[in-house]
């Protein structure tokens, strides 16, 4: 007998994508398409509590019942749900804190669920917090500089994932002086969580052109560091209006410490032992981008936006040897330069002092 499907409420659905960031709560991978699974496999079972996000592949898991593959069971997905709930609140939080650890209090900001406002937005209170904006965003980046440093992509795109959260979550903030429901009807906390997702789900398609995971795991590297990009700008562009007509704002001073580069690692000096490791990513050279992956492969990216060419490119590191293997007519020949320096941001090879400069 077909079970009957209920169709689910519009505000359960957007409490679930919300509380869920818009992410399968099993796998945790941003950017790819996701639906909502009634958990006792009952459809017209909507109460939140049965409820969880998961992408296509996870939601498969969930239906195999026998043979070689263990089912994914409900009481499995009620704990990765819970799990992911509360990492995915603990984020959300995270720029609060540290806007309240700069000076600013965000929790005396006016309100972005209210009905109506009783009284115009604080233009004071606007102001202490753009000024705090550019420490929010340092902080972020140091907090996620040391899992940057770690060398595995899952880590550094973690990191990614930390400083996303957070420019975010300014996002939000920031809409709290804007007209009520002024981004498309909605409340700035979905706005903005939807617009995320649809810039991940973006990169994705645009990084990968033969399907999500054709490009390798680097590739979700690059789609984390392009969307931390992309919400950057946006919140160069709200400060902006919003900055107008505040009292003795100067807006090229606060986009210079916006600004500010927040690695102080930079001039690291990388020992030979970890050239291997500290080498996996994109680096910019000579009319093109490198990129390194830690399975052997490298590849190159003529621009910024064109897909990475690997085909049969193989790389090694022997003490400070770096061996490129490439094709070359009908056949493969490989190339072997002495590595004269290599820091956090910048390695230096022997032929013709060519510089690769770290671009994420």
């Amino acid at each position: 007998m077909a079970k009957i499907r209920t169709p689910i409420p519009g505000a359960t659905a957007a409490n679930i994508l919300f509380r869920s960031d818009r992410t399968c709560c099993i796998c945790r991978e941003r950017g790819i398409p996701t639906q909502i699974h009634h958990i006792d496999e009952d459809p017209s079972n909507n109460d939140p509590n049965n409820l969880a996000l998961l992408c296509l592949h996870c939601h498969e898991e969930t239906q195999i019942s026998g043979g070689f593959g263990r089912k994914l069971d409900a009481l499995q997905v009620v704990q990765f749900r819970n799990d992911w709930f509360e990492r995915v609140q603990k984020r959300r939080d995270t720029a609060d804190e540290i806007a309240a650890a700069k000076g600013a209090v965000p929790a005396n900001k006016p309100s972005t669920k209210s009905v109506r406002r009783a009284e115009l937005p604080n233009p004071q209170k606007l102001k202490n917090y753009i000024l705090t904006l550019p420490a929010i965003r340092l902080d972020a980046y140091g907090r996620a500089q040391s899992l940057w440093d770690k060398g595995g992509t899952s880590t550094q795109r973690q990191g990614c994932y930390d400083v996303v959260d957070i420019l975010e979550q300014i996002l939000i903030t920031l809409a709290s002086w804007y007209p009520l429901h002024h981004f498309d009807g909605l409340a700035p906390e979905e706005y903005f969580n939807a617009m995320t997702a649809s810039r991940f789900a973006w990169h994705h398609a645009r990084m990968e052109p033969n399907g999500y995971g054709s490009a390798g795991t680097m590739a979700r590297l690059f789609v984390a560091d392009a969307v931390m990009n992309d919400l950057e700008k946006m919140v160069e562009k709200m400060v902006e209006p919003l900055s107008m007509h505040l009292e003795d704002f100067d807006d090229f001073q606060w986009m210079k410490a916006w600004k500010v580069n927040s690695d102080s690692s930079a001039n690291e000096v990388v020992e030979f032992k970890d050239y291997p490791k500290r080498i996996l990513g994109r680096w910019l050279g000579p009319r093109k981008y490198v990129i390194f992956f830690a399975d052997g492969r490298w590849g190159v990216q003529r621009n910024e936006d064109d897909s990475i060419e690997i085909g049969e490119r193989r790389w090694r590191i022997e003490g400070d040897k770096l061996f490129l293997t490439f094709p070359r007519g009908t056949g493969l020949s490989t190339s072997e330069s002495t590595i004269t320096s290599f820091t956090a941001k910048q390695f230096v090879t022997e032929d013709h002092s060519t510089k690769y400069e770290w671009a994420p």
